[in-house]
């Protein structure tokens, strides 16, 4: 049991400020003006010239993907693609991990005007798999050495790139899906609880998240039902049969229940062509298929949730 005194904000209807708070395993026992009963024996903890607030709640995010991705490299503050290489120069010398993942690259952040290309990726790692993930998370840039691993599972796919190792739509995913697949159960975890505790750090108390991205028999899915409170999650994916074994309230999300793309890539599906274009971005389904889907997830008792981005799939939404 804590009794915290001080500024309490409550971001209650008349946004009223109180002076102590006391809190016993998590709940909330008492908020208000006056020195509670009963808290004679809580530890007390004083604000200070800081104040005790209600967490963010962070209602989007693929917590799985993003736990992989936060313990490799960030390099979205790069201003070139020179300036990314070099972070990665660093980072593969101290790394004990035998694969490289980073995270934020951008064609449009860096002086260079398009994203860091596969040759280049090569001069700096050319012994390890590397993983560059794009900024929106719906694109990659892979080294010769990744892209030889997966080249049986992505070349006949659409938006696979060998000559810049960029990798699209339903080619993403299926390397990303490799990736996640290479990862251990005790990498998953260790990754998930640094993730955890930076999100703690940024003020965000509670997450809803949908996985369901490649790991062994959906492990993300699992891990993150039983890994810590406030986390509601879904199932990214079309077997309803999945969720339902699990008890989930909800299926879908992005990659397998992605109905498009996304803007970075010019792949959101539009009803006009891009400027200067002919193209229209991508829908990834039929209207039949997606019509089936609902059907089958409505008469389960699931709410549904896909990825829309472009005017199009809004339409098919």
């Amino acid at each position: 049991m804590r009794l915290y005194e001080g500024n309490i904000l409550t971001c209650d209807k008349e946004n009223r400020i109180a002076h102590y708070l006391l809190e016993d395993q998590g709940k909330i026992l008492y908020c208000g003006d006056e020195l509670p009963a009963g808290c004679v024996a809580a530890e007390r903890v004083s604000t200070g010239e800081g104040a005790l607030i209600p967490p963010f709640v962070d209602s989007h995010i693929h917590f799985a993907s993003y736990a992989t991705f936060h313990a490799g490299l960030n390099v979205m503050n790069a201003q070139s693609n020179e300036e990314i290489l070099q972070m990665l120069r660093e980072h593969v010398k101290k790394t004990k991990e035998k694969l490289v993942i980073g995270f934020g690259a951008s064609p449009y952040s860096v002086s260079d005007g398009h994203l860091v290309r596969r040759v280049q990726l090569d001069e700096v790692c050319p012994d390890k798999p590397l993983f560059l993930v794009k900024y929106d998370g719906h694109a990659c840039v892979v080294n010769t050495v990744l892209l030889n691993e997966v080249r049986g599972k992505v070349q006949h796919l659409r938006g696979f790139h060998e000559d810049t190792g960029e990798m699209n739509q339903e080619a993403f995913f299926a390397v990303s899906d490799y990736i996640t697949a290479s990862l251990s159960t005790v990498q998953l975890v260790a990754h998930m609880q640094k993730a955890l505790d930076d999100l703690a750090a940024r003020g965000i108390g509670m997450i809803h998240t949908v996985s369901g991205v490649g790991f062994a028999r959906d492990l993300d899915v699992d891990l993150e039902r039983f890994f810590a409170r406030g986390i509601t999650n879904g199932m990214q994916m079309l077997d309803v049969n999945k969720a339902v074994k699990r008890k989930l309230p909800r299926i879908g999300g992005c990659f397998e229940t992605a109905l498009d793309g996304c803007f970075g890539s010019m792949d959101a599906a539009l009803l006009s062509p891009y400027e200067n274009t002919s193209d229209c971005g991508v829908l990834y389904y039929s209207d039949e298929k997606v019509t089936e889907f609902c059907k089958a997830a409505n008469r389960a008792g699931l709410q549904i949730e896909m990825h829309a981005i472009g005017d199009k799939a809004f339409v098919q939404a």
